[in-house]
């Protein structure tokens, strides 16, 4: 019982999706890339639970 409870918890621990910017609860983030009025290009993406540098 213990070893399920632990695979259960495991498994609800490590269900984070991996992409290129990190690990997240989806796998596609919602990044917004837009240019400015001056022409930089910028792009805004949301948060994730761990950053890759």
């Amino acid at each position: 019982m213990f070893r399920l409870i632990l695979s259960c918890i495991i498994l609800l621990l490590l269900a984070g999706c991996v992409n290129k910017r990190g690990v997240s609860a989806r796998y596609y983030n919602d990044c917004e890339e837009l240019y400015d009025y001056q022409g930089y290009y910028h792009k805004v993406c949301d948060d994730n639970l761990i950053e890759f540098q």
